[in-house]
Protein backbone atom coordinates (compact mmCIF):
# COMPACT_ATOMS: atom_id res chain seq x y z
CA UNK A 1 0.00 0.00 0.00
CA UNK A 2 2.11 3.14 -1.56
CA UNK A 3 0.18 5.44 0.38
CA UNK A 4 0.48 3.48 3.60
CA UNK A 5 4.54 4.14 3.18
CA UNK A 6 4.17 7.71 2.12
CA UNK A 7 2.40 8.62 5.23
CA UNK A 8 4.35 6.73 7.22
CA UNK A 9 7.37 8.69 6.04
CA UNK A 10 5.63 12.14 6.80
CA UNK A 11 5.52 10.63 10.12
CA UNK A 12 9.17 9.67 10.16
CA UNK A 13 10.31 12.78 9.09
CA UNK A 14 8.33 14.58 11.20
CA UNK A 15 9.89 12.94 14.49
CA UNK A 16 13.16 13.65 13.21
CA UNK A 17 12.05 17.12 12.98
CA UNK A 18 11.36 16.58 16.73
CA UNK A 19 14.27 14.75 18.06
CA UNK A 20 16.64 17.27 16.45
CA UNK A 21 15.00 20.80 15.43
CA UNK A 22 15.35 23.36 17.13
CA UNK A 23 12.50 26.12 16.15
CA UNK A 24 9.52 25.43 18.52
CA UNK A 25 7.32 26.63 14.99
CA UNK A 26 9.10 23.49 13.35
CA UNK A 27 8.15 21.42 16.61
CA UNK A 28 4.41 22.62 16.51
CA UNK A 29 4.06 21.97 12.94
CA UNK A 30 5.49 18.14 12.83
CA UNK A 31 3.54 17.25 16.01
CA UNK A 32 0.44 18.40 13.75
CA UNK A 33 1.69 16.72 10.96
CA UNK A 34 2.68 13.24 12.77
CA UNK A 35 -1.20 13.42 14.03
CA UNK A 36 -2.80 14.33 10.50
CA UNK A 37 -0.17 11.19 9.26
CA UNK A 38 -1.64 8.87 11.36
CA UNK A 39 -4.97 9.60 10.92
CA UNK A 40 -4.19 9.40 7.46
CA UNK A 41 -2.66 5.76 8.19
CA UNK A 42 -5.85 4.84 10.05
CA UNK A 43 -8.25 5.95 7.21
CA UNK A 44 -6.22 3.99 4.41
CA UNK A 45 -6.19 0.73 6.57
CA UNK A 46 -9.89 0.88 7.15
CA UNK A 47 -10.45 1.34 4.06
CA UNK A 48 -7.82 -1.47 3.12
CA UNK A 49 -10.40 -4.16 5.33
CA UNK A 50 -13.40 -2.58 4.03
CA UNK A 51 -12.04 -3.54 0.29
CA UNK A 52 -10.91 -6.91 1.62
CA UNK A 53 -14.21 -7.64 3.19
CA UNK A 54 -15.96 -6.84 0.14
CA UNK A 55 -13.82 -8.98 -2.16
CA UNK A 56 -14.15 -11.93 0.38
CA UNK A 57 -18.46 -10.86 -0.49
CA UNK A 58 -18.10 -11.00 -4.13
CA UNK A 59 -16.21 -13.73 -4.71
CA UNK A 60 -16.77 -16.92 -2.17
CA UNK A 61 -13.74 -19.47 -1.57
CA UNK A 62 -15.10 -22.31 -3.53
Amino acid sequence: MLMKMHHQQGVALAKMELAHGKSPALTVMARQIIAAQKKGIAQLERWARTLARQAEVAAPAA
